[in-house]
């Protein structure tokens, strides 16, 4: 008779599938805070768009914005509000615009960079 044939996965496999899996788990749980902060971000952009005035300043919409970034913990590190872009619009409103990126640590020297957008219009 001949000798049957082992099914399976050695330990040696087992060990290199386990250590890819935890380099993606750990690189998905370090890169998600990215995008939760750019939801409270959008939340931040909503507000305005429903609580603004067509009226509001540059500063004001800047002035604004920090202040809700200060209630939802947002650090002004994390998101550079010098880019904000704010231009009239025909209907008498302000389109407000951000463009930012934001970095997580990956492993060593590494980092994993998105980035983000952000456009409302607020009458």
């Amino acid at each position: 008779m001949g000798l049957k044939q082992q099914r399976g996965m050695t330990f040696i496999g087992l060990l290199m599938v386990a250590s890819v899996a935890g380099v993606l788990i750990v690189s998905g749980l370090n890169i998600l805070p990215l995008y939760l902060q750019d939801q409270k971000m959008s939340t931040i952009f909503k507000s305005l768009e429903k609580d603004g005035e067509g009226g509001m300043s540059r500063v004001e919409i800047v002035k604004f914005i920090q202040n809700r970034m200060d209630i939802n913990q947002i650090e002004s590190d994390q998101v550079d509000l010098g880019g904000i872009e704010v231009e009239g619009t025909p209907g008498g409103g302000k389109r407000v615009r951000l463009e930012y990126e934001a970095r997580a640590p990956l492993m060593g020297n590494l980092d994993a960079v998105a980035t983000f957008h952000h456009e409302v219009i607020v009458r």
